[in-house]
């Protein structure tokens, strides 16, 4: 059995937890490695240099160029575009974990914008194994997973 130490965030927890995975016959509930699209997240957010709305960042990480980008003068960031191979639903599920991870931080002055926190320009800096699993991707927990006697 193959150990690997991870960086896990699981839905409605609020708090980063190191943990040791033990693989098993390749079944396992992790769905994806987000360590890579994270630090984008991060250095876009730092790129960018102020608090920054959910959907204006993840068209920044998408390359889309709209009127607020525009305006904003950010297409012309060296990060902009930076997660242009992944979809809307992706960006949104990992910043959902960065969230719960305590790697970004919302302003309530600022309509709720997001900004990296220090602990989010730490992993920046030096990244760790960072791992969304399925609980999460799905926004199930296993109390919303039904009995087999309910079925």
């Amino acid at each position: 059995m193959d150990k690997c130490p991870i960086f896990a965030v699981r839905k409605g927890s609020h708090r980063k937890t190191a943990t040791t995975k033990v693989a098993r016959g390749g079944s396992t509930n992790i769905i994806m490695e987000a360590k890579e699209a994270i630090v984008k997240i991060i250095k876009a957010l730092l790129d960018i240099d102020e608090p920054t709305q959910r959907q204006l960042l993840i068209d920044y990480l998408m390359g889309r160029r709209s009127r607020q980008i525009e305006e904003l003068g950010l297409s012309d960031k060296e990060t902009f575009g930076i997660g242009e191979s992944h979809d809307e639903d992706y960006w949104s599920t990992v910043i959902d974990a960065a969230y719960e991870g305590e790697l970004l931080k919302q302003m309530a002055s600022k309509k709720n914008a997001l900004m990296p926190t220090t602990a989010g320009k730490k992993f920046a800096k030096k990244p760790q194994s960072f791992i969304i699993s399925d609980d999460e991707a799905i926004g199930e927990t296993e109390s919303d997973v039904p009995e087999i006697d309910s079925i």
